[in-house]
Parts: C-alpha cells; sequence; structure tokens
C-alpha cells in the first residue's frame, strides 16, 4: 500500500525549499512530508538579497550585511543611510545546504528524485504522478513554473522578463568599498530599456556584480564594458557566474489549483512585479500556510493582496514597458525624497496610507498619469 504523505512538495527550489524548512519548525514538524525534485541542489545558481530590520531564519548564512546603499545615475547620486535595516545576502548554495541538512535529520521528511507531472485532487486527497509512480497525500503544494509556457492575455495584463546575470569577481588590488552596496547603477546606455547593474562587495577585493535588464543582451560583454569603462577596473578574476530569468507580470496567479492543491513561489505569483524580489515574499508566504494549516487543517487562509499595490504594479509595469528609459529618473527621486523605511515600506506592500500618499507626492505625477491612462489597469479596479 502506498503511503500516505501530509503534505506532498512539488519542486525543491527555494518555494519548496522554504515551506518545509517552516513546516520543520513549526508544531506541524512530525507531519509526513515529501518533497519532489528531479535533482539535488548543490550548485551556487543564484545570489539572494533582501532588506530587513527583524532577526530572520537564515541569519547564520547571511555571507554579507551592509547599512549603506548607494545609488548612481545620470541624475542623482547618494548614499543612503538603512537606519535600522540592513540589506543581506545569501548565496543559493548555503540556503540548499542548510535546509537539506536540517531536512534529512527527520526521519518523516522525504526526498523523491524525480519529476511531477501532474497534480490532481481525488477523493481523499491529493494524487501526485511521476514517470514512474503515483504518490498520495493530504495536501498538495505545486512551485512548477514554465517561464516558456506562460502566456498571460496581453490585452489586460502587462509582462515583462527580468533577465540578470552576475559576476563573482576578484581583484588584485584594493577596489571595493565593504561598508556600502550599490543597489542600483543605472550609467549604461538605456536602449529605451530599464537596465542596472548591482555591485555588492564582499570585500575590499572581491565583489558580485550583476547586471540587470527586460530584454536579451550580450551579457558578457555589457558586464565587461560597465566594469571597465564606469568602474574602473582593468584587471580582475571571475570566481564564478550565475544568471536567470524572473517572470514581471500583474497577470493574478491563482493560489489555489484545486480542493487541497496550492500554488507557491514564482506559480503563486510571490515575485514581485516591478522589482523581481522573491525570497522575503516567499518566506513571509510560507509562514502565513503553516499559520493557517495550524489553525484551520488546510493552507489557503493567507493574506491575500492588496488592490491598491496592484495598481501601482500595473502602472509601474507600463512605465517600464513603454517609457523604460525614464525609470531611473523616477528611482532617483523615491530615495532622495524619501525616507528609506518609507520605500522598504511601501515596497514590502505594508506602508501606511499617510507613508503611501507622502510617497507618491515625491514622485513627477505626470509619469503616472500617462501609464494610467495608457494601459487597461482600469478594468482590473
Amino acid at each position: 500500500m502506498n503511503r500516505q504523505y501530509d503534505f506532498i512538495i512539488a519542486g525543491g527550489g527555494l518555494a519548496g525549499l522554504s515551506l518545509a524548512y517552516h513546516l520543520i519548525q513549526s508544531n506541524l514538524r512530525d507531519r509526513a512530508i515529501l518533497i519532489i525534485e528531479p535533482q539535488r541542489k548543490e550548485q551556487n545558481d543564484r545570489t539572494w538579497c533582501f532588506w530587513t530590520n527583524q532577526p530572520t531564519l537564515f541569519d547564520e548564512i547571511v555571507c554579507r550585511s551592509w547599512n549603506q546603499l548607494q545609488f548612481k545615475s545620470a541624475d542623482w547620486e547618494g548614499v543612503i543611510d538603512l537606519r535600522d535595516y540592513r540589506y543581506q545576502m545569501i548565496r543559493g548554495i548555503d540556503f540548499y545546504r542548510l535546509v537539506q541538512r536540517a531536512l534529512s535529520n527527520r526521519e518523516n521528511v522525504e526526498f523523491a528524485h524525480t519529476r511531477a507531472d501532474r497534480i490532481e485532487d481525488d477523493e481523499n486527497g491529493v494524487r501526485v504522478f511521476t514517470d514512474t509512480q503515483v504518490f498520495h497525500g493530504r495536501w498538495a503544494f505545486d512551485s512548477r513554473f514554465d517561464l516558456s509556457q506562460f502566456k498571460p492575455d496581453l490585452s489586460r495584463y502587462h509582462y515583462l522578463q527580468q533577465h540578470f546575470k552576475g559576476w563573482w569577481i576578484e581583484t588584485p588590488n584594493k577596489s571595493f568599498d565593504p561598508q556600502a552596496a550599490t543597489l542600483f547603477d543605472f550609467r549604461t546606455e538605456q536602449k529605451n530599456d530599464v537596465r542596472f547593474f548591482y555591485v555588492l562587495p564582499l570585500s575590499e577585493r572581491q565583489a558580485l556584480i550583476e547586471y540587470v535588464l527586460l530584454g536579451g543582451a550580450e551579457y558578457d560583454r555589457e558586464l565587461t564594458t560597465y566594469m571597465e569603462t564606469v568602474l574602473g577596473i582593468q584587471d580582475y578574476r571571475i570566481l564564478a557566474r550565475e544568471g536567470g530569468v524572473n517572470p514581471l507580470t500583474d497577470c493574478p496567479l491563482p493560489r489555489r489549483a484545486g480542493k487541497r492543491i496550492m500554488t507557491i513561489g514564482v506559480a503563486g505569483g510571490r515575485v514581485k512585479p516591478t522589482s523581481g524580489y522573491a525570497f522575503t515574499r516567499i518566506q513571509q508566504d510560507s509562514a502565513a500556510m503553516v499559520d493557517s494549516l495550524r489553525r484551520t487543517d488546510a493552507p489557503f487562509n493567507v493574506p491575500a493582496g492588496s488592490r491598491y499595490y496592484r495598481l501601482c504594479d500595473s502602472l509601474m509595469l507600463q512605465l517600464m514597458y513603454r517609457h523604460g528609459a525614464g525609470i531611473q529618473s523616477l528611482f532617483a527621486d523615491l530615495f532622495k525624497n524619501n525616507p528609506v523605511e518609507r520605500v522598504f515600506h511601501f515596497l514590502d506592500e505594508r506602508a501606511s496610507p499617510r507613508e503611501n500618499l507622502a510617497l507618491m507626492a515625491s514622485l513627477p505625477p505626470g509619469q503616472f498619469l500617462r501609464a494610467f491612462l495608457q494601459t487597461q489597469v482600469l478594468h482590473q479596479i
């Protein structure tokens, strides 16, 4: 007879492992958990950064933390004191190792190194089909998302792809200020797009340089040009590379995929549509699902997204789509004219009405009015 699991998680990336890790930190820790993932995560495929003013479950694997951020563009350059906040970096490989080690020490957690092909409800719970067998459970959490198959209705919604590629580099001489991370550096040709660089220094001689843009490009050439002409670094060694694509969309991604099936991660709309940030949102979502399971024996009672922030995301995506080269001025005004706490509260979708009014008053109203008139968000309000 097939084993009945309490929770089956399809996908062992950030979202799936985060949910499992939150489960074993709760009073649900002894429930039977199955994680279906074709390959064990054993490489540093990406880096996550996030701001916080609270302790987190992952403080022990934070590889670098900064109390200052730099912003650089043709319009304004400034150093932003984070006050009570800190900007933190976690390497993917450190996250995978921490969570996999914690999960492997528990007898009630199993891994199936195969691919979940289909998930469906049945009369007793859920069935998850792979190429070799069928797994049975009470609840399923689905993080599968096929970027190539995602086709939103572009007559109603926006959809952009945020590409990123990073180099971990080392220089023979002191080249970086390890006390400050560069969150945005727009000093590159925009090409009617949104293009910028991160500079995340680990020391005076080592840093992660990451290029972010909304369209395809010759990444290596652009990174080389930025390193040599903007940063003035001619002599360096590339230690490692990383990259990927984030979907940025205001198209609603349903959380409920069945009677006992919930979507998580990218598939559950946990990537912030206008920034690509996901790490903190996924941790908050994982905690909310665990709390819902604990209180109601179902995962669906999680906070709903705000209509106000959905509208803001739609307007920003419209500006990125039609007026991408002007985004650097908007972001410059955002950080130049507001205390950092207000900016972070807004980006985290937890600002007070007064904070939102003050923040919007600090930005050029013409850009938002033009976006509002050009986009179809009126049909979503």
